[in-house]
């Protein structure tokens, strides 16, 4: 976990694990654990957190002899606020370059985002790192775009994805790899994502698909998103864009609700979680004019709303 959120006296037990820490004698592993204001939430010597009173800490466990320490953000509330049962809320793209600043991520963790999918923008292996630093600090998790992947995608080998992960070894709020942002054909990066999967258990495989009026059909769309579920044996979510909002003020349903159905249908047939990607911008050619209109707040929370039916 980097961050938790607790109301006044409830309790949560933490645990730390750490590959081979029995390896070592007892009085090497000894942990100690601490919180950095006692007077939001305090934490017994075996990790169990106690909330006290409105307000933000860090939990923090370390063990000096192997040289490890991990935090975790501690929110305390009066009144719980909003919890999503099992859903994840991410940004596609994180901000980079000139709004790579405390005060954007800030904004970010006070919308209660969990996943940032970075995709385009960062490729080499130190600013990836630099992004799950500050991904970290404001308690959330990142997705890596790493240049090595993307200069022989698909073809990469496992042997390639053990000397990628080994450069992020010790990182625990990375998620997962980008792969591909709307492939004609996902499954030429089955093997891709396999070779993640394999090595690095429970990773978020970004591997973003089209909307379904793309294809030929909207059964053809199904058959596609059923070939990636049953390749890459549930270890891709079936995730996609569909961005409904017409600049002309009408609402594109056919495209909202046939891409909707065809992937439930293929999530269900093969027990794979399914995301989407929500329309917030309004957008067009480069220098032209926008054909998807800026959407509302009502638009949104319709989106929202119809996503969370399906």
């Amino acid at each position: 976990k980097t961050k938790i959120k607790l109301t006044p006296d409830d309790n949560l037990q933490l645990e730390l694990k750490v590959d081979n820490l029995n390896s070592f004698d007892p009085y090497e592993h000894k942990l100690v654990w601490s919180s950095l204001d006692e007077s939001v939430a305090k934490v017994d010597a075996n990790g169990l957190v106690t909330a006290v009173a409105e307000g933000e800490t860090k939990v923090t466990v370390t063990n000096e002899s192997i040289g490890y320490t991990a935090s975790v953000q501690v929110n305390v509330y009066d009144k719980m606020p909003y919890v999503r049962d099992e859903m994840t809320v991410s940004v596609f793209s994180p901000p980079l370059g000139d709004l790579f600043t405390d005060e954007q991520y800030q904004r970010l963790a006070d919308a209660d985002v969990d996943l940032l999918l970075n995709t385009y923008n960062v490729y080499t292996t130190e600013d990836n790192l630099k992004l799950l630093a500050m991904a970290e600090k404001y308690g959330m998790s990142a997705v890596a775009a790493d240049m090595r992947f993307r200069a022989v995608a698909p073809d990469v080998s496992k042997e390639l994805v053990e000397e990628v992960y080994a450069d992020y070894s010790g990182i625990s709020n990375l998620e997962g790899f980008y792969i591909y942002d709307e492939p004609w054909n996902p499954n030429i990066y089955t093997s891709m994502a396999n070779n993640i999967a394999s090595t690095v258990p429970g990773a978020f495989i970004y591997l973003n698909l089209f909307p379904g009026f793309i294809y030929n059909s909207y059964e053809q769309y199904q058959y596609t998103a059923d070939d990636l579920a049953a390749l890459t044996n549930g270890n891709v979510d079936l995730m996609f864009d569909v961005y409904p909002f017409m600049q002309d003020g009408t609402t594109d349903y056919q495209l909202l609700f046939d891409s909707l159905d065809s992937i439930r249908r293929s999530g269900l047939k093969y027990g794979v979680n399914t995301a989407a990607c929500v329309q917030a911008i309004g957008y067009g050619p480069v220098g032209g004019e926008l054909v998807k209109r800026i959407p509302s707040e009502q638009d949104i929370l319709y989106q929202n709303m119809a996503y969370l039916a399906y």
